[in-house]
């Protein structure tokens, strides 16, 4: 079924139940066309949501995309744990999870490169989560790292020595790790430590996510 829209303000919810298939992301596409302009922020609220196609997986790209042009902001919020494997299954670009205080969310693994997205306050235990991956995906041969920091708001003191942690383990590879896309005051922090080394690298970037995420929608395109 489509979504049911709540507009406070200059926030809007929609909230979904059922599945979000062809059927009813054309219905959810037509209630997302008719947000009013000074709308600010769309959440889609997935918490009675039972499936979701790749047309679903589609109109969420969408609706971000939409909210990005705007300069507003777009998140997800209660995902399932069904919909959250959807997701990293199906490498689909995930978005903030708006009911945690830190999502990390693996963008796409192409070849020897991989991609993060890390949104709210990175703390220890996330970091750890964070170390695990990487050290997951180095063992495969990834040695080509990028973390897109643009919803990083905070880094724990003691998430510091993990990420020197996962940087070591980058280097033993002669890999790079590069973090982009991050705030001016988490760029003097890391300045002041020895993680620079982290932001220098942002020279060695690899595709740029706007290109991933094309390549993902036209195989997704040429798959239907």
């Amino acid at each position: 079924m489509a979504a049911t829209v709540k507009t406070s303000g200059t926030k809007s919810v929609f909230i979904f139940s059922g599945k979000l298939d062809a059927k009813s992301s054309h219905i959810v596409d037509l209630q997302l066309k008719k947000t009013p302009r000074f709308v600010d922020e769309i959440i889609f609220n997935f918490a009675a949501l039972e499936y979701i196609s790749s047309m679903g997986l589609r109109l969420v790209l969408k609706a971000y995309k939409m909210m990005e042009e705007r300069g507003g902001k777009f998140t997800c919020s209660n995902i399932p744990d069904h919909i959250k494997h959807v997701f990293e299954i199906s490498g689909f670009i995930g978005k903030i999870v708006a009911d945690e205080k830190t999502a990390i969310i693996r963008n796409f693994v192409l070849g020897n490169a991989a991609s993060f997205y890390i949104f709210g306050d990175l703390e220890r235990d996330k970091a750890l989560d964070f170390k695990e991956q990487v050290e997951i995906l180095v063992g495969d041969g990834v040695t080509s790292l990028q973390v897109n920091c643009k919803g990083l708001n905070t880094i724990s003191n003691d998430s510091y020595p993990v990420l020197t942690d996962i940087q070591k383990s980058v280097s033993k590879k002669d890999g790079s790790l590069a973090l982009i896309n991050i705030s001016d005051q988490l760029k003097d922090d890391l300045s002041k430590s020895n993680l620079k080394v982290l932001l220098e690298e942002k020279e060695k970037e690899i595709i740029p996510t706007n290109e991933i995420e094309a390549q993902i929608l036209k195989k997704r395109i040429n798959e239907k």
